[in-house]
């Protein structure tokens, strides 16, 4: 591969971790879908890229150094939106264990004060809200998997009401990261 064809990054965009929001395939390759596709990427999952190129088709792509370094993503700029940055406190709670969700259906769901699905009932977190999620535990009676929430609130919420997500950050809180 010659210089020609790897730009180095030229962004402080790739100084910072990235959260995927949208799961796409990683590549062996800067040619994209024209490469062999080596990964896949999930929402939610962190990514850090070191370089970027265009792939046959005018689009940018980036040379992963996390999960699969050496492998190529599409950019998530001046294309689809396939990442969205995070900041320290985001980073810190990732490797700490924390993923995210968002609920789901009309009415939003219930959260509970313990992981029983009998205990006292803590508030409704309205549907499209994104909660992070602490812990995973499958209740023995029911089979029936409850998440422990640290954000909006804390308290337990069932699998089935909220799907993998993505953490995006407001504006001020972007404005921190790209300073």
């Amino acid at each position: 591969m010659t210089n020609q064809m790897v730009r180095e990054a030229f962004t402080k965009g790739q100084d910072y971790k990235w959260m995927i929001c949208e799961d796409g395939g990683i590549y062996e390759g800067p040619s994209g879908k024209h490469s062999e596709r080596i990964g896949e990427l999930k929402i939610g999952e962190m990514i850090k890229a070191d370089a970027e190129t265009f792939d046959p088709d005018n689009k940018i792509i980036w040379r992963l150094k996390e999960p699969l370094e050496g492998g190529w993503m599409y950019a998530p700029v001046r294309g689809p939106k396939t990442a969205v940055p995070m900041n320290e406190e985001t980073i810190e709670a990732y490797n700490k264990g924390t993923r995210y969700y968002k609920v789901g259906g009309k009415k939003g769901t219930i959260v509970r004060e313990g992981k029983e699905m009998d205990s006292d009932k803590v508030k409704i977190v309205e549907s499209g809200t994104v909660v992070a999620v602490e812990e995973t535990v499958t209740l023995e009676d029911s089979g029936k998997e409850r998440l422990r929430i640290s954000d909006p609130c804390e308290g337990w919420v069932t699998k089935t009401q909220v799907e993998i997500w993505y953490k995006e950050l407001s504006r001020e809180e972007l404005k921190k990261v790209k300073n």
